[in-house]
């Protein structure tokens, strides 16, 4: 980019009357082709798919672990009327989906390195491991999970004993 207003003027030196209409690198003349740009907007699409994919597995663990620990809202007040500190239940709790969220994780992440060795084997110019996604998707999810549990398993350990065991 630095040598372009040199090679204009050296342009000129050498015969005032060619006209330099547009000097750019090749870079730039490559990135205005209109398969760039077919490219860019397919690159654009896969990231939306891949937010809304990211998005609706948030939303499904979320929902999953919520109405997981919600249920268990008796459990708990059986156990606090017994003796048991909500604080423990609340740390069992998160344990819990913890160990099944990093269980998940670990399957997930298999699968996805496993599908992009395939997918590097039949399609050319395909990276099978991006480090970006393998390392933020699962801890988006796992964030996911381990809120999913606390706030039912908080609100859980709050309700009075006598109120969780009337319910149901």
């Amino acid at each position: 980019r630095a040598m372009l207003g040199t090679l204009r003027r050296v342009v000129r030196e050498v015969d005032e009357r060619l006209p330099v209409v547009s000097v750019a690198t090749w870079r730039d003349h490559l990135g205005a082709s209109l398969d760039a740009r077919i490219r860019r907007a397919g690159a654009g699409v896969f990231s939306a798919f891949r937010g809304i994919a990211l998005l609706l597995a948030v939303l499904g663990v979320y929902g999953v672990k919520s109405y997981v620990v919600s249920r268990r809202t008796r459990e708990f007040g059986i156990r606090i009327a017994i003796g048991a500190q909500p604080r423990a239940l609340l740390w069992q709790v998160l344990r819990e989906g913890g160990r099944t969220t990093a269980l998940g994780i670990g399957i997930g992440l298999a699968l996805a390195l496993g599908a992009g060795q395939f997918l590097q084997g039949i399609l050319y110019g395909v990276n099978g491991i991006e480090p970006l996604v393998l390392v933020a998707a699962p801890l988006i999810l796992l964030a996911a999970s381990l809120l999913a549990s606390f706030v039912p398993a908080l609100r859980a350990t709050k309700v009075d004993p006598t109120v969780a065991l009337r319910s149901e």
